[in-house]
């Protein structure tokens, strides 16, 4: 399949188990769970950490390809080593097979690869990683070295208006590739990203669907509805944009940052006030919860981001009591529940 709206920079086993339905409120699943000890069937995602102090979520895709093929074109160059990602004797050399997908690498290396193992996964089974933006909530120093941190060959995304930035940080050792458009990864996860105005740089949304979603919904006539995730955070307002690019995803990831009333009373400067509500900044629950309502998710809800200082898990599940969507609420300190996607059928 080719890769499009994607442009290459310069220098460019087996999941062991899940993490299971966690605490509960009601339908609301809070972070945290038993191991089921059993690989998903169908694709999942279960977010590893989501806060001011980092934010990674963890994809299982598993080999998606519809075609056989890597995701970039032959004309793709992504300077592993002078291989070209097109060529599918480099995809088996790269183990173009790894299943698992990172959205953000916010935590540190070792967080990430010990958040990882808590839910039966290994970071070697990365085969790409999408990251929203480039602040260090979301991209942690740890990553940018002279020697890439990740396993050999993983694909890396980076908006396009972040890729001088991204050189500058040597990210994954200056291999990554930027978009500007919707882009498909060698294992055939395909990303439709819109840009959001975050602060001065932006931040990508995202859009996520499977090749096994696509046919099914082009076999039965259901254009997008009811597929993929949806992935939203550090937003600043839901445009119209936004929600007509999410509407009806399966599972809807999604930030609920603040309560305006916490935010008001904290001893927070009136300037970060400004900014985090000013409409360039995070999403209350209040808007998180009007945009969910818009978005109209098929299956699962997932909220992002929580503020430590302004913000409570229990107060947030409250705003969705009643809802008719499963609602799981991501943590700083532990994993998710793993939240399926996709129906047995496709």
């Amino acid at each position: 399949m080719p890769l499009f709206g994607v442009e290459a920079d310069a220098g460019a086993g087996v999941a062991r188990g899940v993490r299971s339905a966690g605490a509960s409120v009601g339908s609301v699943g809070l972070a945290g769970g038993a191991m089921s000890g059993v690989r998903p069937p169908l694709p999942g995602m279960c977010v590893l950490a989501s806060g001011s102090s980092g934010n990674c979520s963890a994809v299982w895709v598993g080999d998606e390809r519809d075609d056989g093929s890597s995701g970039a074109s032959s004309g793709d160059a992504a300077g592993f080593g002078g291989t070209r990602l097109g060529d599918s004797r480099v995809g088996d050399s790269l183990d173009a097979r790894r299943g698992l997908v990172l959205i953000d690498l916010g935590l540190s290396p070792r967080r990430t690869r010990t958040r990882l193992e808590s839910i039966g996964l290994a970071l070697e089974l990365t085969g790409s990683v999408l990251i929203t933006h480039l602040d260090s909530d979301h991209c942690h120093p740890g990553w940018c070295s002279e020697r890439p941190k990740l396993p050999a060959g993983c694909e890396v995304f980076v908006p396009r208006r972040s890729r001088d930035r991204a050189k500058a940080m040597n990210l994954n050792a200056g291999r990554f590739h930027s978009f500007d458009g919707p882009f498909r990864t060698r294992i055939g996860l395909e990303a439709s990203p819109i840009l959001m105005g975050h602060d001065h740089h932006g931040c990508a949304a995202f859009r996520l669907t499977t090749a096994r979603e696509r046919a099914w919904a082009r076999a039965n006539g259901r254009g997008s509805a009811g597929t993929g995730i949806g992935y939203a955070t550090d937003l600043g307002r839901a445009t119209p944009a936004l929600i007509a690019h999410l509407r009806e995803v399966s599972v809807l990831a999604i930030e609920s940052n603040y309560c305006p009333t916490l935010q008001l009373a904290s001893d927070r400067s009136e300037a970060l006030k400004r900014r985090i509500m000013g409409g360039r900044g995070h999403l209350s629950n209040e808007e998180c919860l009007e945009a969910i309502r818009a978005i109209q998710p098929r299956d699962h809800v997932v909220l992002l981001h929580l503020s430590q200082e302004c913000n409570c898990p229990h107060l947030v599940a409250s705003l969705h009591e009643g809802a008719d969507y499963p609602l799981t609420i991501s943590s700083q300190e532990e994993a998710t529940r793993w939240v399926r996607w996709g129906r047995a059928e496709m």
